[in-house]
Parts: structure tokens; sequence; C-alpha cells
């Protein structure tokens, strides 16, 4: 168990990000996410990084699931992919790999957040195909 230290939520179903305080427990994440696994889902040059609900995209068969992506033209990250479901930003300390207060701020984070909206996963022979619904067209993305 880490120390208690703040993270930054986002909730791409209410296109919010806020300031949450976390416990230092791998529970209290599974519980602001409202997932039961997560993983990396970017990262940032100051080791800041985004985790995710691991089972994200596999609940767009069955709902609507909401997306959203790091704008890449604003701030260097490791991927550029859409990310889906709620999501952590949280600091590490490089050298003891410790969970940490993130060095980015939240009025920096919410300038490179991009929503997406909501989209609904195929799945089919090919694998997972997210489909974006736009007002008038789905797009693959």
């Amino acid at each position: 168990m880490s120390k208690p230290h703040r993270a930054y939520l986002i909730e791409p179903a209410t296109k919010t990000v806020s300031m949450v305080q976390l416990d230092g427990s791998i529970e209290h994440m599974h519980e602001l996410m409202k997932c039961d696994l997560f993983t990396l889902g970017a990262r940032f040059h100051n080791g800041d990084t985004i985790y995710v609900d691991d089972e994200g995209l596999l609940k767009g068969e069955y709902q609507p699931i909401h997306l959203f992506r790091i704008d890449d033209r604003k701030v260097s990250v490791s991927r550029h992919t859409p990310l889906a479901g709620n999501a952590l930003l949280i600091g590490c300390n490089e050298g003891t790999g410790e969970s940490t207060n993130p060095l980015m701020t939240l009025d920096r984070l919410k300038q490179i957040v991009v929503w997406l909206g909501p989209a609904r996963v195929r799945v089919d022979y090919d694998g997972l195909q997210v489909i974006q619904h736009g007002a008038e067209t789905e797009e693959v993305l």
C-alpha cells in the first residue's frame, strides 16, 4: 500500500476532471474508476501516468461507453489512441516507483483532455472495432 496522495479523476461521461484524495489502496482506485481491473492508459515525460479501466472497451459491446484522448499537439504523451471510461492521473517517483501527487496541474490536464463522446464496440472475427457515434455518421476509430 502506498501513502495517501492526490490524483485527478477523469470522467468522460460527464466531461469532468477533478482532484481527488487517494487513500493509497488499489481498492480505492477501483472504486473511483468504477472498475475491477486497471491498466496504464498513457504516460507523460514527467512520470505522471493515466490509469484506465482494463475492460473499458469490452463494456462497449453491451452499452455505450464514453471516450477521451490526450491532445498530443499540446503535450508529449506515450499514447494517442482513445481511452475508455473513468481514469486517474497519478504522479510517480521515478526512483522508487511509488505513486505520488501528479506534477501536472489540474488546469493543464483540463486543457489537454479531448472529449470524444459515446461509442459502441463491435466484436467480430477481426477483433474489437470501436464505432464512434456522431449526429449523422458512424466512424470506426
